[in-house]
């Protein structure tokens, strides 16, 4: 994994330190199944902080080249995440992040599911382990970082929130109609390979 030509620090905070700064300054939690979670509502911008000036938590970004080597672990989501290539490296951390889950405003419209906002949660504990707490794009579990619908009772990772192509899905060869996803958790049986599993979303045909 390369720097990309060595540039400047930017001018984000690294999801660690934003991390800290939200459970000290007016710590927000919610718990959901039996799960705490920590709320968080504060920018990722290093210029909002009142230690701007502290350079230590400055991030510089870097490329992977998209083999199993380069795959780098995301110390906020806690996932080498496949689709990532791009990361953030904190020189104070020592740590890589995903260019998504540094990137991520506490309150988030995804492409997938934009009706209702996500809220930015980060798991610190609870009566109940997180492995019931699966992403709902790609399935994995919510083990740090993510983004989850009170109104839906759907969890995204910040990967996968900002990810474009689940929207729809226009395959005339498949399917005759435009497919939309469908961002809700349901005991369907797909109508392609005859399995009900409510852990996932669908695609549905709105004309039918």
């Amino acid at each position: 994994m390369n720097s990309i030509d060595s540039p400047p620090p930017s001018h984000l905070i690294c999801p660690t330190r934003r991390r800290i700064s939200a459970n000290w300054c007016g710590r927000k939690t919610t718990e959901i199944s039996g799960s705490s979670f920590l709320i968080i509502d504060n920018s990722y911008h290093i210029s909002d902080y009142d230690d701007a000036k502290d350079k230590t938590h400055q991030l510089r970004l870097f490329l992977g080249c998209n083999n199993e080597e380069d795959k780098q672990y995301c110390n906020a989501c806690h996932y080498n995440h496949e689709s990532g290539t791009t990361y953030y490296f904190c020189n104070k951390c020592k740590d890589y992040y995903h260019k998504e889950c540094v990137e991520s405003p506490p309150i988030f419209f995804s492409p997938c599911h934009p009706k209702n906002p996500l809220q930015l949660l980060y798991y610190i504990g609870g009566t109940t382990i997180y492995y019931d707490k699966e992403c709902h794009s790609c399935g994995l579990m919510i083990k740090g970082l993510g983004y989850y619908s009170f109104t839906c009772d759907l969890w995204l990772d910040p990967v996968c929130a900002r990810k474009r192509e689940f929207s729809a899905i226009n395959n005339p060869k498949r399917h005759e109609h435009m497919l939309h996803y469908f961002p809700r958790k349901a005991s369907l049986t797909c109508d392609v390979c005859a399995l009900d599993d409510s852990k996932y979303c669908f695609y549905s045909c709105l004309q039918y």
